[in-house]
């Protein structure tokens, strides 16, 4: 029988490597594909967790330790099913029902039965290895000048998912194993801080998370996608300005933080990322005016169903198609939201998007306090900071790059990450308590 640490590491690496459109098609929209078996076999497995009594008492101390956030947590989740149900397009419950097993559950999963059990290493570990075939196929991708795995599509699948090319301007846009380059975007975002924040797990060797680093920037920037390049350019600011590496120009001298020559830099710095991002996105500017349409035009039509939306699914989307006339949308761009908090807000309603908001406003508090208090919690525990750090600047720039971005690909390596940045978070506090009571 397969282990529990080789299941959610199978998990992972289905979720990271394996394109979500390659399987049998049952009917439309509706495929098997390896990483849902994978969510089959982790619901069976948390199911017979569920038998167990020392299960409940793990979830109560996971309770205790975060429970005004679980309360909006499930809460959120739970008006997603009611709109869902309430929704005139019947896809809206199949939608929720994969958005509960690999968002919601998936969440609960990692945080009980991977992090919880000290197996923080072995996540980092399949996530370093997909980086390295995520970026072979981006650069076998951009040498052919073709996707390998397009050609592999259902008939009826998207034109984004079906093209073997995209590009913008002059610029051919990567999307590797997924099926959008902003997909890939929001991969690199996502996993470039696990490269360079953390010390003391699976990420001690130096060379080797060098070297995936450079990987990861090279596949933002093969992406042509403005906010990917941005958002890394950033995460690369943070990361220099946290460095706590010491040199010594001369013998004797006293050593000198590297960060220290990082800020006069930072004041041409903004002024050659956008210039650099303009030209490798291929676009002479930084407009959105789309994303500013779809978003004024949502507000708009909103009022129809301003409780419980339009369930998720195509109703938000062919709403705005038809009622948004605030600002002009072309043909091509009717059919689709580019914004998870838009899309939140067109499938839940006012009340799903607060929910939404608010459970991440809980999570931005907790970060606030332990930033606060680094000092303390470096000196402590130098390793579970490091990886606190680096769930923290994952989560945010995930959570801000749903704002240009409403494929939901890769939310369940999000949610994974949040429950790794709880984790962290109440494991700091705890160590900082029982120091405190030395």
């Amino acid at each position: 029988m397969i282990s529990s640490s080789k299941l959610f590491a199978f998990y992972v690496f289905t979720l990271l490597v394996v394109p979500f459109y390659i399987g049998p098609e049952i009917a439309t929209n509706f495929q098997i594909n390896l990483e849902r078996l994978a969510l089959v076999l982790i619901t069976f497995y948390v199911f017979f967790k569920l038998l167990k009594t020392r299960t409940y008492f793990a979830i109560g101390d996971m309770y205790k330790k975060n429970k005004v956030f679980l309360l909006f947590f499930s809460l959120f989740f739970l008006w997603r099913f009611f709109t869902a149900i309430s929704s005139e397009y019947i896809v809206s419950i199949f939608l929720f029902l994969y958005e509960l097993i690999s968002n919601f559950l998936v969440f609960f999963a990692f945080y009980l039965f991977v992090f919880s059990k000290g197996n923080s290493e072995k996540f980092l570990k399949v996530v370093y290895f997909s980086i390295y075939f995520v970026f072979a196929f981006s650069i076998l991708e951009f040498v052919l000048g073709k996707n390998i795995f397009a050609t592999l599509a259902p008939a009826n699948s998207g034109a984004a998912i079906s093209s073997e090319a995209i590009v913008r301007g002059s610029v051919y846009r990567v999307k590797s194993v997924f099926e959008h380059p902003l997909t890939l975007g929001h991969f690199c975002v996502m996993v470039l801080p696990l490269t360079l924040f953390i010390k003391g797990y699976a990420s001690s060797n130096f060379r080797k998370n060098n070297l995936l680093s450079l990987f990861v920037i090279a596949m933002a920037g093969l992406t042509g996608s403005r906010m990917t390049l941005l958002c890394c350019t950033l995460i690369l600011i943070i990361y220099f300005l946290t460095n706590t590496t010491k040199i010594r120009f001369l013998e004797g001298a006293k050593p000198t933080k590297i960060s220290t020559f990082i800020w006069p830099f930072l004041v041409i710095l903004p002024f050659l990322a956008l210039m650099s991002i303009s030209i490798l996105s291929g676009r002479d500017s930084l407009d959105s005016y789309v994303r500013h349409a779809q978003i004024i035009n949502g507000l708009q039509v909103i009022s129809m169903e301003p409780i419980f939306g339009f369930g998720q699914g195509p109703g938000g989307m062919l709403a705005i198609a038809k009622y948004g006339t605030a600002m002009k949308l072309w043909a091509q761009n009717a059919h689709t939201i580019d914004n998870w908090f838009l899309s939140i807000l067109m499938a839940s309603g006012y009340p799903g998007l607060l929910l939404f908001i608010v459970l991440n406003v809980l999570v931005f508090i907790n970060l606030k306090k332990i930033f606060i208090g680094r000092e303390r919690y470096k000196a402590i525990s130098p390793s579970v900071y490091s990886l606190w750090l680096a769930f923290s600047i994952s989560y945010v720039f995930g959570l801000l790059f749903m704002g240009i971005l409403s494929i939901f690909t890769l939310h369940p390596l999000f949610y994974i990450l949040l429950a790794g940045l709880l984790w962290a978070t109440a494991e700091l506090k705890k160590l900082k308590w029982e120091y405190n009571a030395k």
